[in-house]
């Protein structure tokens, strides 16, 4: 009974520590699509300050901006962000939703966009893993649950829109992560069956949309937030996907 207990048991995530990689993928990647925010972009440094800025810049009043401040999740003293924060986890949209009654939404955008653009800053280790996709020429989207104008400035702000051979956001046509339709369709746009995709984030929302959509994931998370994530692959930092990579 027990034996058969272990078959019928869900696979596991698996750390690039121990590594059975190649049980978990069988088969190499034939394209990439990253998340953005956390992922690619560092997001407190990219958000935090901005997202204060901005929020006080555009809110009906001091109370107004601690409202909406709260709404989205983020502490306007610390420009921390929850872990589970709106703003984090939730398309533009969805943010706009929380906050319309509290903020002047058109001087809110203009601020953040203005200032996250200027702040935008790389993940570490974020060039060398674009390096190893480029020397294998392996094609790769990002699909953020940011709108896509806003992802592209960022990419180009940052020298790495042509490295990329789609962007999509959550204003794309296709929804939002964790729905996996926008998954499917940056599959669609490489070319690329899903199944031969994987899946790279940093939140439940991006390994739950790439697992819907038939995907390979791999969750990016150092402090372990996400201990019941069925993620097929679980790292420290892009590093740590460039060591899977190269192993």
């Amino acid at each position: 009974m027990a034996d058969d207990q272990t078959r019928n048991a869900p696979p596991q995530a698996v750390s690039v520590d121990a590594p059975p990689q190649a049980v978990i993928f069988d088969t190499p990647p034939q394209a990439v699509i990253f998340d953005k925010d956390g992922t690619l972009v560092d997001f407190e440094r990219t958000w935090s300050l901005p997202s204060v800025r901005a929020i006080r810049a555009a809110a009906h009043s001091p109370a107004a901006a601690a409202e909406a401040a709260d709404a989205l999740g983020l502490d306007l003293e610390t420009g921390r962000f929850a872990d589970d924060s709106l703003f984090l986890l939730g398309p533009n949209d969805a943010c706009d939703d929380a906050t319309r009654h509290l903020l002047d939404l058109v001087r809110y955008r203009e601020v953040l966009d203005a200032e996250s653009g200027r702040a935008v800053a790389p993940m570490p280790g974020a060039e060398a893993l674009l390096d190893l996709l480029d020397g294998r020429g392996l094609p790769r989207a990002v699909m953020t649950n940011d709108s896509e104008a806003a992802a592209i400035r960022q990419l180009t702000r940052l020298g790495w829109l042509d490295r990329f051979d789609a962007v999509l956001g959550f204003d794309s046509g296709h929804g939002a992560k964790p729905d996996p339709s926008p998954v499917l369709a940056a599959a669609a746009a490489l070319g690329v069956p899903a199944a031969a995709c994987v899946m790279v984030g940093d939140t439940g929302h991006d390994i739950d949309a790439g697992r819907a959509a038939g995907m390979r994931t791999i969750l990016i998370d150092p402090d372990r937030r996400y201990p019941g994530l069925a993620a097929d692959i679980v790292v420290d930092d892009l590093d740590g996907i460039v060591a899977w990579l190269d192993s």
